[in-house]
């Protein structure tokens, strides 16, 4: 048995200041901490435009809830899986607003409406005529032309229930506002490294309550040595107090 902690933390990018901590289990997922995150800033007063995280916190779920909340979820969506040397679902055309309803097309211009339930969402599926008699089949399935006729069922490709979100994910992303937000990532690496340095490597207390107030303290300190530093490049300028006239 191992027991150990995961310290999630959000920073302001201007003067890199700490604004937020919560601690969980080790196997907590990253992405489920962002809403938490975001509140605990929300309750004091802070209102973050936007959050900017890692891939573990590309969530649909995550950023609905993070919309939600009035503020934005910004992370590379990681790429589709795929089997070795066939077409990842990236190579077909996704067209959600079509007013005929979803429709996708495949890196072979064919076009389907056929959308299926799934455990997880719903899925396309491609005619298996068409598949199993296509010049590119060989870099969209494994499955043979004759197991497509036989179960009426071409090329399939999963659609999350929440593709909408990730979609316009994608195509923020790679807008430059995005690419500029997720190039501020690099901050809360640093910040993290502080608190490595700090002490909070090592979980000096047993149970989550506890460390979590380690965290906190932790933060506490690397705040207030951010805060020295900044005086040291600008020292603040004496105020004159007088008192004023009724």
């Amino acid at each position: 048995r191992w027991a150990g902690y995961k310290a999630h933390l959000s920073v302001e990018t201007g003067a890199e200041f700490i604004t937020g901590v919560t601690v969980t289990d080790a196997n907590a997922y990253d992405g489920d901490q962002a809403l938490p995150i975001l509140c605990q800033q929300q309750a004091v007063g802070l209102c973050p435009e936007a959050l900017v995280g890692d891939r573990a916190y590309s969530k649909a779920e995550a950023r609905l809830a993070v919309a939600e909340a009035g503020s934005e979820l910004v992370a590379r969506v990681p790429p589709a899986a795929a089997r070795a040397g066939c077409f990842s679902k990236d190579a077909f055309a996704l067209a959600l607003d079509d007013p005929a309803g979803p429709a996708l097309t495949c890196p072979a211009g064919i076009a389907t409406r056929e959308v299926r339930p799934h455990s997880r969402g719903q899925v396309f599926v491609f005619p298996s005529g068409t598949c199993a008699a296509c010049a590119l089949r060989a870099r969209c399935t494994t499955r043979a032309p004759e197991a497509m006729r036989r179960q009426a069922t071409g090329r399939t490709v999963f659609l999350h229930p929440l593709e909408a979100v990730l979609q316009r994910a994608r195509a923020a992303a790679a807008t430059p506002r995005g690419q500029a937000l997720l190039r501020r990532r690099a901050v809360v690496e640093r910040r993290l490294a502080h608190l490595m340095r700090t002490g909070l490597r090592q979980a000096r207390y047993v149970g989550r309550a506890k460390v979590e107030a380690q965290a906190l303290a932790t933060a506490l300190v690397v705040n207030l040595r951010r805060l020295g530093a900044l005086f040291a490049i600008a020292p603040p300028a004496r105020v004159r107090w007088a008192a004023a006239d009724a």
